[in-house]
């Protein structure tokens, strides 16, 4: 199924499309993204997730059309 996808700034997002969506197995959850995203899960905690605008753990299932948004606290300059 595909989910849309608004990455952090940090990873290389070569696993989405175009039009930043990820192909992943039905019944997948939230870390299923981090996996396939390469974001380690002990970054997790500096690493804000939200599904369809909903903060959520990383072991919340996702269904087709979800939205998948990382905020990273993780800057530079």
């Amino acid at each position: 199924m595909k989910i849309k996808v608004y990455p952090p700034t940090f990873i290389k997002a070569d696993v989405l499309d175009m039009d930043n969506y990820i192909e992943i197995d039905e019944g997948g959850t939230v870390r299923q993204i981090y996996d396939r995203l390469g974001i380690p899960v002990v970054l997790s905690p500096l690493v804000y997730c939200v599904v369809n605008y909903k903060k959520t753990k990383l072991d919340t299932p996702l269904k087709k059309g979800d939205i998948v948004s990382f905020i990273s606290f993780l800057s530079g300059g």
